[in-house]
């Protein structure tokens, strides 16, 4: 049986291996704006300025590039329980760990490709420095007066093996909701869009062409912003003069990851504008099913009778 929505509270931090650690602390404090909370050894914990959690970002230093850890929290401790019983009646395997500052224990597994997955409840509010207070009380820190301002950890991409494996271990062991999918003509499913929350989606899986697994798998950085947000219009520029002018220049593999970072705040976080069809990749405007849309069942509009649920919970009364 799928879990209820709602078990997993929202995406906690990410773990990013770089060749290079110096420099690319440098690229996410001086261009991107995050803010170094804390070091051990050759691992650097940062901080988008919205975060209420000691870190969103870990930088460990490793000779090759790739997404380590996925952290997420849970809404309660016995949420984090039955989150950890499903894996282990699923068969599945983890430890507990205490590894991380401002973080209880931590259940780390891993999904069917090897990411790994740490669950955790316990978390200490941020307390910013007398440097970084906010004018604002019910905001955790001040906004750094550098680099883009990134506000918070939006999205992972998972290149996967088998996104198919991997969603469905989402949906089926940690309460996931699929919102999106690209279908292959073949009737392969080539990516799957995944939300813990109301929100368009938290997790996102992409077919890996190179057949690479886990940590592995190269990754890319996916840094854009929805059709008619301000931040598209004109600070964009900006953004690119900032990387420009730099004297040194973020061109590492290490810094071409899966983070969507968000800038600014968005209205209107579950709905997500809709793009127009283009002819040349066969898809259908009113359709959710990306590729070959209109040649199988998918998640669209037309297939909500076959889903336990909407695609946006919260626009469920409109549907």
């Amino acid at each position: 049986m799928t879990p209820p929505l709602g078990d997993i509270a929202h995406i906690g931090h990410a773990q990013l291996f770089t060749p290079d650690l110096d420099a690319s602390v440098a690229f996410f404090t001086d261009f991107l704006g995050l803010t170094v909370n804390g070091q051990d050894g050759d691992t650097v914990y940062l901080r988008t300025f919205d975060d209420y959690e000691h870190h969103s970002l870990v930088l460990t230093a490793r000779e090759q590039p790739g997404l380590g850890r996925l952290a997420l929290r849970t809404s309660s401790e016995e949420a984090l329980r039955r989150r950890v019983e499903a894996i282990e009646a699923a068969g599945g395997t983890g430890k507990w760990t205490e590894d991380e500052p401002g973080l209880g224990r931590l259940y780390v597994t891993t999904d069917p490709d090897g990411h790994e997955h740490a669950l955790y409840w316990e978390s200490e509010h941020y307390q910013a420095p007398r440097a970084l207070k906010p004018s604002l009380k019910n905001q955790p820190q001040a906004k750094p007066n550098r680099g883009v301002g990134v506000r918070r950890l939006d999205h992972i991409n998972f290149l996967a093996a088998d996104v198919l494996a991997n969603a469905e271990w989402q949906e089926q062991l940690l309460g996931a909701r699929p919102t999106e999918q690209i279908r292959l003509d073949s009737g392969k499913i080539a990516a799957r869009w995944l939300t813990y929350t109301d929100k368009s989606y938290d997790v996102v899986y992409t077919s890996d062409w190179t057949g690479s697994e886990g940590s592995a798998a190269p990754h890319r950085l996916r840094h854009r912003h929805p059709r008619g947000h301000p931040a598209r219009r004109r600070p964009r520029h900006r953004h690119r003069r900032l990387h420009r002018d730099g004297a040194a220049q973020a061109r590492h593999p290490a810094d071409v990851l899966p983070l969507r970072l968000r800038t600014r705040r968005q209205p209107h976080r579950t709905l997500q504008p809709a793009h127009p069809s283009r002819p040349r990749s066969r898809l259908a405007a009113h359709h959710l099913d990306r590729g070959g849309a209109q040649e199988g069942a998918g998640l669209g509009l037309e297939d909500h009778r076959v889903l336990p649920h909407a695609r946006h919970a919260a626009r469920a009364a409109l549907i």
